[in-house]
């Protein structure tokens, strides 16, 4: 191959077009990138600097259709604009989702980072519907980690064609494949003689002698130096052609850094000019490095003609850039460290600088006690994309300030929160005062770890010494921590004494009602919830700024736990478009929680665990540590009821992990779980006693709305273990609560449920077929098919063996059209004899009784080509959503591509 593409013809003298490499020795590797392009996953192309990696990825773009292709170039300043290249790359407006948002003085999470993750996913989620996506990033070991990990995720996105990722990166790369599940690596090897031969004899306009090849190829030879080197020799008049061979001349005395000696040859201004310009980055203004370099213009505007006729500098518009990131780095060596330092220092001081410059500066001006300002400056614009690099930023800051600074303090210590390192927060927080500020991040550090209790505590402490609106906040926001740890009556008389005061801030006024409807919601008093939370609401309006803690999510909840999931769903869809655009992102997790427990209880369970397994992901990557017990207790449950035993150890086990035997936030979820898996098992004494622990934790809590759901499982085990003592309280209890609480009869569930349990305590199998039905009524369709089986259960026992049978035909549809293979198998062993389940019907009949309905209706639209954010907008779920009932469909169908799916789908019209 030859290099006639980078070589001037207009004139005599060759001179090189540097802007790439040549591409010569790279046929295997050139080769291997191709097939890239029909495969999947990500591939990672390790060279040394000028290896050629760049020209490799533009010729790989080359190949790519347009509207296939994304192109991101890693910047060393990256790491202080946080998505930048990669927002740019999609044409995603960079205002859009990086703006600050705008939360309350106690949130414990920024968002906007979630936010841009999930923006970037729906955009290629939407491309890859249509046609493959290539992704290539140049030097992948500067790309920003945040971006990073957008692609990583991406990279395993189901979204209809291949999402493809070619990385181009220097050694070493642990920090580059980190993120990545798989990652294949190929390597570029130094260019071997002969390829030296090529790219000299190009250039020279002959093949080398041995002592110039021995030159050009010291060290380990790579396009770049060759290539630089060669073009060093033959600027300096040191490579003559002699009998048809390119051979050096006198002047060769010293052949050194092919780079340096460039460098060297340039007059004294144009090296300065050099110099200054690498300190303003890749790309830069003429104009500026001429100011830094304190050049008049014209002499300015001359040194750079100079720096592009060497080519060590090419013209990008009306900027330059310079030619390789290796002559950058070059001459920023050559600059003296403490002058280097004083420019850096100069250049953070600059007003219009922007959060990568302000970083890249600040990193290179040492530890100046001048730069604390704009290193607090720099801190503050990075917290809420990349609250890690912020934190470096805040210590350094820490580091060089002449005296201690509480508030620089607070705002390390709330960027590590962000980061979620709460305990290295409390660490730093440890040695200083007990200001507003420091209380109220000590506050959400143990907020952030789930001790709720505790966080309500301190933030009552930070609010008497806060005072004003920002005090009445912290004290709203302890009372709602107050209720959510299940003190309370603690909460109702916070949030009374709150609501009591008429100049009370509005924002504090939204979080003590929200407070008082958890509190009165879990102590069953269902009318007082609703009017508190609703009080929320209407004093949030449609402010950003007071939905915050989005008030709606607590009216949600309360329907749903008085069963009423008519009005949950209506509400709950609200609450999850005010936590997208105005939200705590907790609250996504939180709300996939509720909808869980919703289907879970409504016999959807696809819908459930589609759901659970979204909100799963979302409480790891924010470090939720509230909604993840909640979340796998339930999906265990599921899998037990399914009869998918294996899964439900699993998914139990992860989630007492998670718990880590502390009684907080979801405890009685994981222990309702274990009890579920142990009297599947026919564990009888551990299955009783585990139950009993159950009931009475509901009863400590003061979670008496919970009982209603547990009543039954309680009583079965006490019942089956002889402790009829435990099965009457539970009874008895139910009717405390229906008698004595105002507003309990709204839980729909309560009378039959109290029926039901009064019916197994009486072996009356009357009463629990009456409750049954009613639970039908309610749409409870699980506790309806349960119950019924305990109606068999008790006709059995009674001897009425054909009343058994009959009502065995009605259950066991019930449970097949569950899917409830775990509670089948209780109920075939009750008659001896299984139930023979339904003949299987052909075309879409038989794909509906393969599918629940909402995996059929993600399937339908997925056949009509809509990509996964078209599928969640027009079912009102989440991208996560629709990507796990995918996975399920393709399990259930034995498929391995939404391509397939839809051709599956389309067979069928």
């Amino acid at each position: 191959m030859t290099l006639a593409s980078h070589v001037d013809a207009r004139s005599t003298t060759p001179i090189l077009r540097s802007d790439t490499p040549p591409i010569i020795g790279r046929d295997a590797e050139r080769a291997r990138l191709r097939s890239w392009l029909d495969a999947d996953g990500t591939l990672l192309v390790v060279g040394a600097a000028g290896s050629g990696k760049t020209t490799l990825a533009d010729e790989l773009l080359a190949q790519v259709p347009p509207r296939s292709a994304v192109r991101l170039q890693g910047r060393p300043d990256a790491v202080g604009a946080p998505f930048v290249a990669l927002l740019d790359a999609l044409d995603i407006t960079a205002e859009d989702v990086l703006s600050a948002h705008e939360a309350s003085p106690t949130a414990a999470l920024p968002d906007t980072r979630y936010r841009v993750h999930e923006r970037v996913l729906d955009r290629l989620s939407e491309r890859a519907a249509a046609h493959p996506v290539s992704i290539v990033v140049d030097d992948a070991q500067w790309l920003d980690t945040a971006s990073m990990g957008v692609l990583a995720a991406a990279g395993r996105l189901d979204a209809g064609h291949p999402i493809r990722l070619a990385l181009f990166a220097r050694p070493p790369v642990d920090e580059v494949i980190e993120p990545f599940d798989r990652v294949e690596m190929m390597r570029l090897p130094p260019w071997s003689d002969e390829h030296v031969r090529l790219a000299a004899r190009a250039m020279l306009g002959a093949p080398p002698d041995e002592t110039l090849l021995a030159a050009l190829r010291s060290g380990d030879p790579s396009p770049f130096s060759v290539i630089t080197l060669a073009e060093s020799l033959r600027r300096t008049g040191a490579v003559q052609v002699v009998d048809g061979r390119a051979a050096l001349t006198d002047a060769a005395t010293t052949i050194g850094d092919p780079i340096d000696m460039l460098v060297g040859s340039l007059e004294h201004q144009a090296a300065d000019a050099l110099r200054c310009a690498a300190l303003l980055g890749a790309t830069f203004s003429p104009t500026e490095a001429s100011e830094l370099a304190g050049s008049d213009p014209a002499a300015g505007a001359d040194a750079f003609d100079a720096l592009v006729r060497a080519g060590l500098l090419v013209e990008d518009g009306d900027r330059l850039r310079f030619r390789h990131d290796l002559v950058r780095e070059r001459a920023l060596a050559t600059i003296d460290p403490a002058e280097r330092r004083k420019l850096h220092a100069r250049l953070a001081d600059r007003a219009e600088a922007s959060a990568g410059e302000l970083h890249a500066h600040l990193t290179g001006a040492g530890h100046d006690p001048a730069l604390v300002g704009q290193l607090t400056r720099a801190a503050r614009s990075l917290i809420d994309t990349d609250p890690a690099a912020a934190f470096d930023l805040f210590q350094r800051a820490l580091d060089v300030s002449p005296m201690s600074d509480d508030g620089l303090v607070a705002n390390a210590a709330r960027a590590l929160v962000w980061s979620n390192r709460a305990a290295e927060a409390l660490v730093l927080l440890d040695d200083h005062g007990d200001t507003a500020a420091t209380l109220t991040v000590r506050a959400q550090a143990v907020a952030a770890e789930g001790r709720l209790h505790d966080a309500a505590l301190a933030f009552e402490a930070a609010a008497d010494v806060a005072g004003g609106a920002h005090g009445q906040q912290l004290r709203a926001e302890g009372q709602l921590l107050r209720a959510l740890s299940f003190d309370h009556p603690g909460a109702l008389s916070g949030a009374d004494e709150l609501l009591a005061d008429p100049d009370l801030d509005d924002l504090a006024a939204v979080h003590a009602h929200c407070a008082a409807a958890w509190a009165a919601k879990n102590e069953g008093r269902i009318d007082e919830s609703i009017a508190a939370a609703e009080r929320a609401v209407d004093r949030a309006g449609d402010d950003p700024a007071l939905l915050w803690r989005n008030p709606l999510m607590f009216l949600a909840d309360t329907h749903l736990a008085a069963d009423r999931y008519d009005d949950f769903e209506r509400v709950a869809r609200r609450a999850r478009r005010v936590a997208i655009d105005h939200g705590d992102i907790w609250q996504v997790p939180a709300l996939s929680s509720m909808w869980a427990g919703a289907h879970l209880r409504t016999g959807a369970w696809d819908k459930a665990t589609a759901e659970a397994e979204a909100g799963s992901g979302w409480a790891r990557e924010t470090g939720n540590h509230l909604a993840l017990p909640w979340l796998l207790g339930l999906r265990s449950i599921i899998a037990t009821w399914r009869g998918e035993d294996e899964e439900a150890a699993t998914l139990l086990a992860e989630a007492e992990r998670e718990l880590g035997g502390e009684v907080r936030s979801g405890a009685e979820a994981v222990l309702w779980a274990t009890a579920v898996v142990t009297a599947a098992g026919g564990d009888v004494s551990t299955s009783v006693e585990l139950h009993r622990a159950m009931w009475h934790l509901i009863g400590d809590l003061g979670a008496v709305v919970r009982r209603p759901l547990v009543a039954a499982d309680v009583t079965r085990a006490a019942i089956a273990a002889g402790d009829d003592e435990l099965a009457g309280d539970v009874v008895d209890q139910l009717a405390r609560l229906e008698a004595d609480v105002p507003g309990a009869g709204r839980i729909r569930s309560l009378a039959p449920v109290r029926t039901w349990t009064a019916g197994l305590l009486d072996r009356d199998p009357g009463l629990v077929r009456s409750a049954a039905r009613e639970l039908g009524r309610v749409g409870l369709r699980v506790d309806h098919a349960v119950a019924g089986i305990d109606a068999v259960e008790l006709l059995v026992a009674s001897g009425d063996v054909e009343r058994a049978e009959r009502s065995t035909v009605a259950v066991a549809t019930q449970l097949d059209e569950l899917g409830a293979a775990g509670l089948r198998r209780r109920l075939d062993g009750l008659v001896g004899t299984p139930v023979p389940g339904r003949p299987s019907s052909g075309g879409r009949a038989q794909l509906s009784e393969q599918l629940s309905p909402a995996e059929l209706r993600v399937a339908e639209l997925v056949a009509t080509g809509a990509s996964n954010p078209q599928v969640a907008e027009e079912l009102f779920i989440s991208r996560r959503t629709v990507e796990s009932h995918l996975s399920h469909i393709y399990v259930k169908l034995g498929l391995s591509s939404r391509v397939e799916l839809a051709l599956r789908v389309q067979a069928l019209d």
